[in-house]
């Protein structure tokens, strides 16, 4: 479809109609109910950080007021019949058995909780503590090199004049290492706490970097002014010896990482830093050279970190080397004997790969016992690659092939395991199919799960077995899209018939619930809940990550922790066993207090003629007997965000309007879904957006000339692009956008990499080169068309933006200026969003803007002189 200006109502031709602000409700108990004000923002209470007892009998959530200095940790008993609550300045732990919780309060106090009783110990002046078997280890705040041992059976406590405690082997000995610090002279003593007896196993100046293996009977260290020299003591040794390496690798600087599973390696990272070449001048000319393996920056000192990998076998001390440059390792969950490296032979900007050869990934694996690495060739540029938690299998996504593979890695044969499955397993927005790829492996590495658009699918890698849809189809045919909930399912192997609990989210009605489906059981999986709630909804790229939940399993018992929330109900948690009842945990309702908001799914029919939905949000006090002023909002798609609990707060993501704030201010929002078309993408925005303003306008309560639009960042660019081929709005606010695609193409980013992979295969969804698409760049460039936009305008950008640079945006303004058009440009210091007192600033300043021009509120001081 061509674009073309449309014009429904011309807003400013009309008689002004007068909006009531500020108005109040009664709620049911006739209390007045206010308007939200940015006075709401910082004291707006939350709840966080639940955690459930091992045994599942005990949990606990921090409270806040929305203060960061008044935060409350709140204990309960599963029964409620035992409830504890104190001041906490951080985190809180529950002891492995069970039995005891331990935090610090606001006083800097240590805090020892018995479950069960109200009796609290309290250590004064603690700075941080961790939980070991039966054991909190505590550092001083005051003095700083004192450290304290709490024995949580005999509630014994010892004082010790040491840096730092770790334990060794707690679950046998008594044994513990102390970290003592005098001055520049530092030591490591190892102290028998029934035996009082002490050993000295290291003396020296510097040290850091302590790392003990999951048993806690070895650890090492870094010493030297440097950080350059590995040091290394097992249980069994009366002191510590240095690990001698190279002379070429001591010049570098160190970082250990981890002891391997079985504690017979140790890892860890070389760290170099590289002068450039071209630093060297004695003049101050930089050379750019057309074969350069990736861009430079502009800055001339550009000095490049080199991070490589060993390992050193332990046994002997030999060191192993698995990478001589910057790469991504991967090792299995359970055997990291085996490694799988992915290597680019030079490094190369992201959006560069496709086409810089210089650039192609190259896989291989590396076992710890052996000399050689293996390369695996046919992988090459894919990257949805995995290796089982056992190291059997590689199992990849083959692009050109559109198929999941399976390498074997004992015998080298490499098997297409999908080829006879009727299902698309590339994920694609349009089709409403988002997330991870690969969703966890049963035991032994016997079967891959592999999620379809909505189902899951169990497949065995050797392909002697026939793969089965796990979820037999079901989420197909209702349009549910499954996902496995537990966060755990991806750290551990899937016992074989294990009943595994899915999260599912309906597309359909953006319903959110969990199901259950045993492994080894056919047939459709158990609906547990579903309903217009929020609880997680994984890897959506549409909901805000701090909305989804993965619920919590007690280690040793079926109670689980899950939260919950609405558009209505602000997020709480509750314990359940079965997913179907659930227990109220917290009871936080802060929205109950001020006009809030609704929403309401509406659907209507594009210009594209494509069925398209959107959210119309709208006060709890609506009255469909007047008239109201409407905003677009908008992105990509926000329908999945329909039951989402939006908390009031100054801008969204730095740049956008608060929902709550506009719509408990008299103001109606509508954020509608965008479909694009590569090649095309600001066509596919304006078929949305404009039949989105029709159908709007078609509704009894909605003022046509009161038609506002905003977006930020993307949504920018596509606000832009619709003011200057529509004339629907009667105001528009752009914020960290641009508007010349074809000036943008061949732009840095603040990054040093080029912005032409973005505009070519990323979110610009072009497809193409500006010399293979001219006419569409020409065509999605709004300052093309300036001289058409009839749209009051309010722009607002950051000077350091590394995504859309500033000069960009500044075409528009400066055209606008020319053309004598109505605009207004706000500038920040940041890059792409604003924190702090600029996001209140410029808060403030959007909604006096869209007041004067949507609500007929008075021009501000920063406006009137132009306007006059």
């Amino acid at each position: 479809m061509n674009y073309f200006l449309t014009t429904l109502i011309v807003p400013w031709m009309l008689q002004p109609t007068q909006y009531l602000q500020n108005r109040h409700l009664l709620d049911s108990g006739g209390i007045t109910k206010p308007p939200l004000t940015p006075k709401n923002y910082n004291r707006w209470p939350w709840v966080a950080s639940a955690q459930i007892s091992n045994n599942g009998k005990y949990n606990g959530y921090i409270f806040s007021s929305g203060n960061e200095n008044e935060r409350i940790l709140k204990l309960s008993s599963k029964t409620n019949q035992w409830r504890l609550q104190s001041s906490i300045s951080s985190s809180y732990a529950f002891s492995y058995n069970s039995k005891k919780a331990v935090w610090i309060n606001s006083h800097d106090s240590l805090c020892l909780s018995t479950l069960g009783e109200k009796s609290i110990i309290y250590i004064s002046n603690v700075s941080s503590f961790k939980i070991n078997g039966i054991y909190v280890c505590a550092t001083s705040k005051i003095p700083t090199n004192r450290s304290i041992l709490i024995n949580m059976q005999t509630s014994k406590i010892s004082t010790f004049l040491a840096k730092n405690i770790f334990l060794l082997h707690h679950e046998h000995k008594s044994e513990i290492l102390l970290y003592k610090k005098n001055g520049t002279q530092n030591s490591l003593i190892i102290t028998d706490v029934n035996k009082k007896k002490q050993k000295k196993i290291w003396e020296g100046t510097e040290m850091n970097n302590i790392t003990l293996d999951s048993k806690e009977e070895q650890l090492c260290f870094l010493s030297g002014a440097a950080q350059n020299q590995i040091w290394y003591f097992k249980s069994t040794m009366d002191s510590a010896i240095q690990i001698k390496l190279s002379i070429d690798d001591s010049a570098k600087h160190l970082r250990i990482e981890k002891f391997n599973s079985h504690g017979n390696y140790l890892f860890a990272k070389l760290i170099e830093q590289k002068k450039n070449l071209k630093d060297l001048n004695k003049t101050s000319v930089n050379v750019w050279h057309y074969s350069d393996n990736e861009m430079e920056t502009p800055s001339l000192s550009t000095n490049k970190i080199i991070i490589s990998t060993i390992a050193i076998r332990l046994s002997d001390k030999k060191i192993v080397r698995i990478d001589d440059k910057s790469s991504r390792l991967f090792t299995p969950i359970l055997e990291d004997s085996i490694i799988l490296i992915r290597t680019q032979h030079n490094p190369t900007s992201g959006d560069e790969v496709r086409w810089n050869e210089s650039g192609n990934y190259s896989w291989y694996l590396k076992f710890l016992n052996e000399e050689n690495v293996l390369k695996l060739n046919n992988i090459t540029q894919n990257t949805i690659v995995e290796i089982s938690p056992m190291g059997k299998y590689i199992v990849y996504f083959n692009t050109a092939a559109h198929q999941y593979f399976a390498y074997e890695v004992s015998s080298g044969i490499e098997r297409n395991i999908t080829i006879n499955i009727n299902e698309k397993w590339e994920k694609n927005p349009n089709t409403d199919s988002y997330g991870r790829y690969i969703g966890g492996w049963e035991e032994n590495d016997e079967r891959v799960l592999i999620y379809g658009q909505r189902d899951i699918w169990k497949i065995d890698p050797t392909r002697k077995n026939a793969p089965i849809n796990l979820t037999n189809g079901y989420g197909t045919k209702h349009n549910i899209i499954f996902f496995l909930s537990l966060a755990e399912y991806s750290n551990r192997p899937l016992l074989r018939n294990e009943s595994l609990i899915l999260s599912a989210f309906n597309v359909n009605t953006k319903y959110n619930g969990f199901f259950k489906k045993r492994l080894q059981k056919n047939g459709d999986p158990e609906l547990l809940t579903m309903g217009p709630y929020l609880y997680d909804i994984t890897d959506n790229p549409y909901i805000p990550s701090n909305a989804s939940f993965s619920p919590i399993k007690a280690l040793h018992s079926k109670e689980y922790i899950i939260r919950r929330m609405s558009a209505k109900e602000a997020p709480n948690y509750f314990v359940t066993t079965d997913f179907k009842l659930f227990k109220r945990i917290s009871d936080q309702h802060p929205e109950k207090e001020f006009i809030w908001y609704t929403t309401e799914l509406h659907s209507w029919i594009s210009l594209d003629r494509k069925r398209l939905c959107g959210i119309l949000y709208k006060p709890e006090n609506f009255d469909s007997s007047k008239k109201y002023p409407i905003i677009i909002n908008h992105y990509e798609k926000k329908t999945d965000c329909l039951n989402a609990y939006i908390t009031p707060k100054a801008l969204e993501g730095g740049c956008g309007i608060n929902i709550p704030y506009y719509v408990s201010n008299g103001y109606l929002i509508f954020c509608p879904d965008i479909y694009y078309n590569i090649g095309d993408p600001m066509q596919g925005a304006y078929d949305a957006i404009i039949s989105a303003v029709h159908y709007a306008a078609g509704l009894q309560f909605i003022d046509q000339t009161k038609v506002g639009i905003q977006g930020c960042s993307w949504g920018a660019i596509q606000t832009n692009y619709l003011i200057a081929h529509s004339n629907l709005f009667a105001a528009a606010c752009s914020t960290s956008g641009i508007a010349n695609w074809i000036s943008g193409y061949n732009t840095l980013n603040g990054f040093g990499g080029s912005m032409q992979g973005m505009f070519e295969s990323g979110q610009f969804r072009v497809g193409g080169t500006l010399w293979d698409k001219p006419d569409i760049y020409i065509k999605n460039s709004a300052v093309i068309n300036a001289n058409e936009i009839k749209t009051p305008l309010l722009l607002m950008h950051t000077r350091n933006d590394a995504l859309c640079n500033i000069q960009n945006i500044m075409e528009l303004f400066v055209a606008l200026r020319k053309l004598g058009k109505k605009t207004w440009m706000l500038i920040y210091k940041g890059n792409h969003g604003l924190v702090g007192d600029d996001e209140i600033d410029f808060s403030k300043k959007m909604k006096q803007f869209f007041d004067y021009y949507l609500q007929n509120g008075s021009a501000p001081e920063w406006m009137s002189n132009t306007l006059e």
